[in-house]
């Protein structure tokens, strides 16, 4: 379950006396359905039964339990990601909006202090001129050598300072990479012995390099065609709350607020694992879980506090700092598909990243440094509800990006596969304004 704590958000801004008033307006009455009203939430799912999402859709996913009068909320999103909050991380799934953009909206329908808002507003691009630029470098994550013990944070200083709230990354939780807490600091120590232990794909070799290569080819997509991505492989991870350890793959998550160089300086905030069928790639297996390993939960998302992989991505490709076509998708297996299907073309984007759900794919942004309304966008829609939604929000903050939608299936990853059938057909991927 991904749960965002108000606790670990930073509220020692300017703002702070203007959201001492408001808590103090909150807790005085049960106000949060009032106020949730306001950003379109109706009676049913106001309710406290189960019903559709006001963020991301569906039919039951979504319930408002308001626990101490708080908002509070669970919703799955329909891919079994439980995500949930409080009132303020409730706005934030509806419109978009930072804790700074809904504290005065918020303000004003209590009628604490006129704020200047008449209603909700989306969330906005507030990226300052362009900074000066950075100059381009290789992959922060290449040169490592197989499974050996080497540092996948590129020698420097793992808690150099970051700036909590850069830009305008939505609900970032505050991290102060030069003294962690205590119990994130032994999150993050894990996350850098798992990291130790791994390699990147493309320095394997022999039966781990089969089992890794199975995986992806089970679903269409050439590394041969479109380069290796910053993906890493684990020769035995364990999993104790299922019984289990076996090999896995592993993308680092960074935040556009701890850029530039997030991974060369260590802030990393989470990762994604996905344990494999062992025995993948041998002669005559056959995959009985498209290649994942043959337990309940083979993919699972590992963050090192609370909120922390909020408005995360993967980012798996990167040879700019300012790149002439960015591309997002929800899903690695997603992203690298619509790539393999756009190598045929001819079409080769200069940073890709990969979100783990629709709610991080409606908070992607540019790290601060970067000015733009989308021109260089490029997204990745899938062919459901939520996915319509995440883009429909993303597009918002960018108004002149371009999105592709899959013209079979759910993602591109089923159209990829779609071209397994023997008749030939022509590719296509579908730009739509």
């Amino acid at each position: 379950m991904v749960m965002i704590d108000m606790g670990s958000v930073d509220l020692s801004a300017p703002n702070s006396p203007l959201y001492a008033r408001v808590k103090n307006a909150l807790e005085r009455s049960n106000s949060w359905p009032e106020v949730l009203r306001h950003f379109g939430m109706d009676q049913k799912q106001l309710s406290g039964k189960h019903c559709s999402c006001p963020g991301c859709g569906g039919k039951d996913r979504f319930r408002f339990d308001n626990k101490d009068n708080k908002g509070t909320f669970i919703c799955s999103q329909g891919n079994g990601e439980m995500l949930a909050g409080g009132g303020w991380e409730l706005i934030h799934h509806i419109t978009g909006m930072n804790f700074q953009e809904a504290l005065p909206v918020v303000a004003e329908i209590l009628g604490v202090e006129k704020a200047g808002f008449a209603a909700p507003l989306p969330m906005r691009d507030k990226s300052g001129p362009a900074a000066p630029s950075h100059a381009a470098s290789p992959s922060p994550l290449a040169g490592r050598k197989p499974i050996a013990g080497s540092e996948p944070f590129a020698g420097c200083e793992p808690f150099a300072g970051c700036e909590p709230f850069a830009g305008c990354e939505p609900f970032a939780t505050s991290i102060d990479w030069k003294k962690l807490d205590e119990t994130t600091q032994k999150r993050y120590d894990y996350l850098r012995r798992v990291a130790r232990e791994s390699a990147r794909m493309d320095r394997l070799s022999g039966k781990e390099r089969d089992l890794a290569l199975g995986y992806f080819r089970h679903r269409g997509i050439d590394f041969g065609q479109i380069g290796w991505p910053a993906i890493f492989f684990h020769p035995d991870l364990p999993d104790r709350q299922q019984n289990w350890r076996g090999p896995a793959l592993i993308v680092w998550m960074t935040r556009p607020m701890d850029e530039p160089q997030a991974m060369q300086q260590g802030r990393v905030v989470g990762m994604q694992r996905l344990w494999l069928d062992p025995d993948l790639g041998k002669p005559g297996h056959q995959p009985i879980n498209k290649g994942k390993a043959p337990i309940e939960t083979a993919k699972k998302s590992f963050a090192i506090c609370d909120g922390a992989m909020v408005g995360s991505r993967a980012k798996l490709y990167e040879s700019s700092a300012r790149p002439a076509m960015q591309v997002v998708g929800e899903g690695v297996e997603t992203v690298l598909s619509w790539l393999t299907l756009a190598a045929r073309r001819n079409l080769h984007p200069d940073a890709v990243d990969a979100c783990l759900s629709t709610s991080q794919l409606k908070t992607w942004r540019f790290p601060g440094q970067i000015a733009s309304r989308g021109e260089n966008l490029h997204i990745l829609e899938d062919n459901d509800e939520a996915g319509k939604l995440a883009v429909l929000k993303l597009r918002s903050v960018y108004p002149e990006a371009t999105r592709y939608q899959s013209p079979v299936g759910n993602d591109f990853n089923d159209y990829l596969i779609s071209f397994s059938q023997p008749q030939p057909r022509s590719v296509s991927c579908p730009a739509m304004s």
